[in-house]
């Protein structure tokens, strides 16, 4: 395993990613998106804003971006008041500018609508975002000074696994979970596994296109609310690693054309493979395994992030 701090891996930024070797292939781990929430001390709400709102006025984009021009530094600070329950009364939207035009953006709430309002924050950041930010990590020191210790609780963090292959080099297998498959290409394809804002939502998709990279990266996210490595595992579906782009049957002089098409349907659909009776499962299932590899967690990688969502539990972030 491999650790970097902060910096730019297959053309991404990281923070806090670890690096884990699975058949030759370098695959990232990092820590997409975070959920904090929090109690504030008694009657310590009101100094937290004014206090936020002196952050604003003394963050200077002006003299932050050229001093340090990786560094992520306020642009804007939108803000609205809602009454709706279960909702923040005061919301802040906080948009993030580097010197190279990069933008990245979170969201603080604060006092929660109740029966009665509460003074309670949450805080959703995603740290390849973020950070390194000094205006974020002021936020972090203000947070920690006016909340409430051990009232810190994670509610959810997402796990994202990049990988260096082709999206049709990729594959979800299905579970028990509820299935959704978008196709917009053969290459443009999202699959979901699970309830969306579960515990153990999945979701595959072809990073390339979304982050308009020159590089091939199929990221797997899953959101979870727990940390430890059994936890995680015991929500990890399968996932498939097709062991070339171009799959070719010169080996398998024993399949007819129709049924390589089938076997091609079945590497891009695993799941169908249980369906298929006795017979058919054992005339398949050889040539299935020769071609695809089950993918392994790194246990190091996901104890790695989980003791950094520890420092943020503590309102620490390591740098």
């Amino acid at each position: 395993m491999q650790i970097c701090t902060f910096g730019v891996i297959m053309m991404l930024n990281y923070f806090h990613s670890a690096v884990s070797t699975f058949n030759d292939i370098s695959v990232v781990y990092s820590i997409d998106k975070v959920i904090l929430t929090g109690k504030f001390r008694y009657k310590m709400t009101e100094k937290f804003l004014t206090d936020l709102r002196r952050l604003e006025i003394h963050s200077s984009v002006d003299t932050a971006v050229f001093d340090r021009p990786f560094d992520f530094v306020l642009h804007s600070l939108g803000f609205y008041q809602s009454n709706k329950i279960g909702s923040y009364y005061n919301n802040f939207n906080i948009k993030l500018v580097n010197y190279n035009g990069f933008e990245a953006s979170c969201y603080l709430g604060v006092v929660l609508n109740s029966s009665e309002r509460l003074e309670h924050w949450k805080f959703e950041f995603n740290p390849n975002k973020v950070f390194p930010s000094p205006y974020i990590l002021k936020i972090f020191d203000l947070l920690r000074l006016y909340t409430v210790p051990r009232t810190v609780k994670l509610k959810s963090w997402d796990l994202a696994i990049d990988i260096p292959l082709n999206r049709l080099n990729v594959s979800l297998v299905r579970d028990k979970r509820m299935y959704q498959l978008i196709t917009k290409s053969a290459l443009d394809r999202t699959e979901y596994l699970g309830a969306r804002h579960s515990d153990g939502f999945c979701k595959l998709y072809n990073k390339t296109i979304e982050s308009k990279l020159d590089t091939d990266i199929t990221r797997f996210e899953m959101s979870l609310s727990k940390t430890r490595f059994t936890d995680v595992i015991s929500k990890m579906p399968k996932l498939l690693f097709l062991q070339n782009s171009q799959i070719t049957f010169d080996l398998l002089s024993n399949l007819s054309q129709n049924q390589t098409v089938f076997l091609e349907l079945l590497l891009l659909h695993p799941d169908y493979l249980d369906k298929l009776d006795k017979r058919g499962k054992a005339k398949y299932k050889d040539c299935f395994n020769m071609l695809s590899d089950n993918f392994v967690l790194d246990k190091k990688c996901v104890d790695y992030l989980s003791e950094r969502l520890y420092g943020y539990i503590n309102l620490e972030v390591f740098q």
